[in-house]
């Protein structure tokens, strides 16, 4: 685990995965090890590959909930959008104040047309202890994308007046794979990530 983690920390995800693709085999039980090698999937742009890891290390263990929120990263950059909301809602059974999975849940329902239930989702991370301002600049996204740029001003002063079609552009950029492991990275429990955020 922690061979693999350094690894990923100085961007050698292609080897981590060849590790823990022969190591997985010797610990088949290991939810952490398939958390792992989703992260470096993902952030070597297999998202697919990433969800199938993500999905057995929460065969493994039901109460992780990075493993879900993992799997939601990855049905999004698929495009799943409706599979993804599933996911994230999962992993918020086991973490309600979980701030990286409460903001990728908000993104990924805006994808999907769910405005207004993405607001709610982003407005409840931005009061939690853990909400930076990248979760305040997110809801003043959404906020952007309903029109409400008064509204966007007063959560973010700092908000550009983009139009619908920029936000848009913004917003389907945040869901991109480097994006999607920085969330992941920054969620992470410690005891799943040395380093930690997934």
């Amino acid at each position: 685990i922690q061979f693999t983690t350094s690894l990923r920390e100085i961007g050698s995800h292609a080897r981590a995965i060849d590790v823990l693709t022969s190591t997985i085999p010797a610990h088949p039980k290991s939810d952490t090890l398939r958390v792992i090698l989703g992260r470096a999937l993902m952030s070597e742009g297999r998202p697919g590959e990433a969800a199938d890891a993500y999905y057995r290390a929460s065969v493994i263990n039901p109460q992780n909930a990075a493993a879900y929120a993992g799997l939601g990263l990855a049905l999004d950059q698929m495009e799943r959008h409706f599979d993804a909301q599933a996911a994230y809602a999962a992993a918020l059974q086991i973490e309600p104040d979980r701030v990286s999975t409460l903001t990728n849940y908000g993104l990924s329902l805006a994808l999907s047309g769910q405005l207004v239930k993405a607001e709610e989702r982003l407005r409840y991370a931005s009061t939690l202890p853990g909400a930076d301002v990248r979760v305040r600049q997110n809801l003043a996204l959404i906020l952007g994308l309903q029109g409400r740029f008064e509204d966007m001003r007063e959560v973010d002063p700092h908000a550009p007046k983009r139009t619908v079609e920029s936000n848009l552009d913004t917003l389907r950029s945040m869901m991109a794979p480097t994006r999607t492991y920085e969330a992941l990275k920054e969620e992470a429990a410690p005891e799943e990530d040395a380093p930690a955020q997934a």
